[in-house]
């Protein structure tokens, strides 16, 4: 878990299935989850 923190987490795991997720799709706070996830980076691929 700490190297897949440092890799940049669950944003950057989203970030990375992007194409195969709805990411229209509303989340608990009010924004899409493709907003939530569009500045995500990976660290460590």
């Amino acid at each position: 878990m700490e190297d897949f923190f440092h890799a940049g987490g669950l944003p950057a795991l989203l970030h990375n299935l992007g194409e195969l997720l709805d990411t229209s799709a509303r989340t608990a706070n009010g924004a899409t989850l493709g907003e939530n996830v569009a500045t995500a980076t990976v660290f460590n691929g």
